[in-house]
Order: C-alpha cells, then sequence, then structure tokens
C-alpha cells in the first residue's frame, strides 16, 4: 500500500496498552510481541507524545545515546521500519482485503 493510499484508507480502532505488557489493538487483533524491547520502547514513548511529532535528533538521544548521531539515526529509521511493517502485518477483521 503505497504511502498516499495508506493516508487515505479508513482507519481501524486503535488501542495501547501500556500498564504490564505492552500491547496494541488494531481493530479486532491484538499482538503483545515487537521484535526488541526498544521498539516496543519506542511505540510506548511515540504513543505517550501523540499528537505531537517528535524530533528525530530528540528520539536517537533517547533511544541510542552512546552512539554517533549518523548511527542513531540510521538506528531509528530501521527501529521505525519495523515497527511500520510489524503493524502493517497484523490482520485486521473486516479490512475488506489487503490494500
Amino acid at each position: 500500500m503505497s504511502a498516499m493510499s495508506a493516508m487515505n484508507a479508513p482507519s481501524k480502532p486503535c488501542r495501547i496498552e501500556m500498564f504490564g505488557e505492552l500491547r496494541i489493538t488494531l481493530g479486532e487483533t491484538t499482538t503483545s510481541r515487537f521484535l526488541t524491547r526498544k521498539i516496543s520502547g519506542l511505540l510506548a514513548y511515540l504513543a505517550l507524545k501523540m499528537p505531537r511529532m517528535q524530533p528525530r535528533e530528540l528520539l536517537c538521544e533517547l533511544f541510542w545515546p552512546d552512539q554517533e548521531i549518523a548511527a542513531a539515526r540510521n538506528s531509528l529509521s530501521v527501529a521505525l521500519s519495523s515497527l511500520r511493517r510489524h503493524l502493517d502485518a497484523m490482520p485486521r477483521v473486516g479490512s475488506g482485503g489487503s490494500g
């Protein structure tokens, strides 16, 4: 699905639970498994800060403080890409097909 069609696609209800185990529910599907703890932490941080956008430099400093800025930016990009793929792969009951 292209970025433009994703913006125009009808959204499913989204719920993020952060007490206990981090869980995200999209439509009627729930997951609590993420590739790394850092990715789940990134999701939780971004959810807490919604709807404000967070500067990439700040995210790099928070999640990869020991890396040089170029390496931290790359790590952030990889983490966001992985999170996006993970969320896009979640089945959505009643979504009307694969898009």
